[in-house]
C-alpha cells in the first residue's frame, strides 16, 4: 500500500507551499468561496426569514449582516487552518492509508483544483457545490473520506477533524459529513464546533436522530439547558412516529436524567 512520491510532490495543492503573493490570492479566492458556502447555509436553513424586517435596509445588506454574524461564530474554529492541515494530512498520511493508485489520483485532482477555483465567477450566482466546481469526482471524495476515517481510528483526531472540515466545505449539503465532523469535534471537546455541525446536519435532515442526540448532549455540557430540552422533545416526538434503536433511546434517557439533575 505504500507509495513513494516523486513528481506528485510538485503537484501538491498550492495551499501547502506558496510564496506570500500566491497565498494572499488563494486566501481571497477561499474567502469568496467560503462566503458562497455560508450563503447556501442561510438559504437552506431559512435563516433570512428570521431576520427582523427593516424596510430601510435592502435585502442584500440584511443577508450580508447575517453572513458576518455567522462568520463571527465560525471563524474562532480557524477553518482556514483546518483546511491547510487537511491537505497536509492527506498528502503526508495518505500513502500509508489508501492504495497508491487512489492516492495518486487524489493528488492529481487536488493539484488541479486551485486552477478551477480561479475560473469561478463569484459575481454570478453559483449553484453547484465546490466539489463539482473543482472537478473532484466521487471516487476521490471516497478516498478523502476513507483517510478521514482511518486518521480517527489511528487516534490522529486533529487530522481527522481537519479532513472532515474539508469535506463539509466541498459538499456543504451533505448531512453525514457534518455529522461526522461533529462527532470528531465532540471527541476533542470542541463543543461549539460540534454544535454548529450537528445543527446544520439536522437542518438538512430533520429526522437525523443521532445528530439531535449529540446536539442535546453538547448543549447540556455547555449549559444550554433549554436548547438541550428542545432537542430531547423533538427526539421523543419522532420516536412516536418511527422506530429508534433502544441503545440510542437509553442515551436519551441518560441525557434527560442529567438535564433534570442540573436544573435542580
Amino acid at each position: 500500500m505504500g507509495f513513494s512520491s516523486n513528481n506528485y510532490d510538485r503537484h501538491l495543492i498550492n495551499i501547502v507551499s506558496k510564496n506570500p503573493t500566491d497565498k494572499k490570492n488563494d486566501e481571497d479566492l477561499f474567502s469568496r468561496s467560503y462566503d458562497k458556502v455560508i450563503d447556501e447555509y442561510i438559504k437552506s436553513s431559512g435563516l433570512e426569514n428570521g431576520l427582523e424586517r427593516n424596510l430601510l435596509i435592502p435585502p442584500h445588506l440584511r443577508n450580508a449582516k447575517l453572513r458576518e454574524e455567522i462568520k463571527s461564530e465560525i471563524e474562532p474554529v480557524e477553518l482556514m487552518d483546518y483546511l491547510k492541515k487537511a491537505i497536509q494530512a492527506l498528502t503526508d498520511d495518505g500513502p500509508n492509508l489508501v492504495e497508491s493508485g487512489d492516492y495518486e489520483e487524489m493528488l492529481v485532482q487536488l493539484s488541479k483544483s486551485s486552477n478551477y477555483l480561479k475560473k469561478i465567477n463569484f459575481n454570478e450566482e453559483v449553484t453547484d457545490d465546490l466539489k463539482t466546481l473543482l472537478h473532484i469526482d466521487e471516487h476521490v471524495m471516497e478516498t478523502i473520506f476513507k483517510i478521514a476515517q482511518l486518521e480517527y481510528k489511528n487516534e490522529k483526531v486533529e487530522e481527522s477533524l481537519a479532513i472532515f472540515s474539508l469535506l463539509t466545505v466541498l459538499v456543504p449539503q451533505d448531512p453525514d459529513y457534518l455529522y461526522r465532523l461533529g462527532i470528531v469535534a465532540r471527541q476533542i471537546n470542541k463543543l461549539e464546533l460540534a454544535l454548529l455541525a450537528f445543527a446544520k446536519a439536522t437542518t438538512l435532515n430533520t429526522t437525523f436522530i443521532e445528530a439531535r442526540i449529540y446536539s442535546a448532549e453538547c448543549n447540556l455540557k455547555l449549559g444550554n439547558f433549554q436548547e438541550a430540552k428542545n432537542e430531547l422533545d423533538e427526539i421523543k416526538n419522532q420516536a412516536n412516529e418511527k422506530s429508534i434503536d433502544q441503545d440510542w433511546l437509553d442515551i436519551v434517557d441518560q441525557i434527560e436524567e442529567k438535564l433534570t439533575n442540573n436544573k435542580k
